[in-house]
């Protein structure tokens, strides 16, 4: 097992400066076999360094183009999140879900529910959603007046809160506030009261 361990680094990023070379090496004596039999021709000696060097080279840039591709889609997956990852979710106590818009765009089509961290079944759907306002006691909040019998809140613009109540819902450390929601480029996220977010390309299927 040692042996193989030493041997890992086979297969990291380095192993095209090395492989390119051996390569074209052993690609060059099955074509023209090995030159020991011939005299030394002395004029060939800056072509096969050239060759060498511009196996390095095509190496070299087979992991740059590696590099920058990958860059590529970490840049490209870090903004579609962007938008996402200034919605915040909270649990404000038994059965009373909030979802805050900062970013600077509407988020659209908002669900929730709450399901069991153990195993992921839905433990409840939403009674009433509308906008949400502070409350009497400071840091406290509650239903708008504007709050209705539904189960989705079709728009939420930027700066605002809304919220998700669950008459039936008691207290429980298995429980956790989810919501579903779509951005304004079109993705579709699940965020749950622990700010864990993922992007929900099964629909709303709650994903731990």
């Amino acid at each position: 097992m040692e042996f193989w361990k030493k041997l890992a680094w086979l297969g990291g990023r380095r192993t095209a400066w090395i492989a390119g070379p051996v390569a074209g090496f052993v690609i060059a004596l099955l074509v023209f076999k090995w030159p020991g039999h011939l005299a030394a021709a002395w004029g060939d000696v800056p072509t096969w360094i050239l060759a060498v060097f511009a196996v390095f080279g095509a190496a070299l840039a087979l992991s740059q183009l590696s590099i920058l591709r990958q860059q590529a889609a970490d840049a490209a997956i870090t903004e579609r999140r962007r938008q996402a990852e200034e919605v915040e979710a909270t649990s404000r106590g038994t059965g009373f879900g909030v979802i805050e818009n900062n970013s600077r765009r509407p988020i659209t089509d908002l669900t929730s529910r709450v399901v069991s961290r153990k195993d992921g079944r839905i433990v409840a759907v939403p009674d009433r959603s509308g906008s949400v306002v502070a409350g009497v006691h400071q840091g406290t909040l509650r239903m708008g007046p504007d709050a209705e019998e539904v189960t989705q809140v079709d728009v939420l613009r930027p700066q605002r809160r809304c919220g998700f109540a669950f008459d039936s819902v008691a207290d429980d450390q298995d429980h956790v506030f989810v919501a579903w929601f779509t951005d304004d480029a079109g993705f579709r996220w699940q965020l749950d009261q622990n700010m864990h977010l993922v992007e929900a390309d099964d629909g709303d299927v709650y994903k731990p």
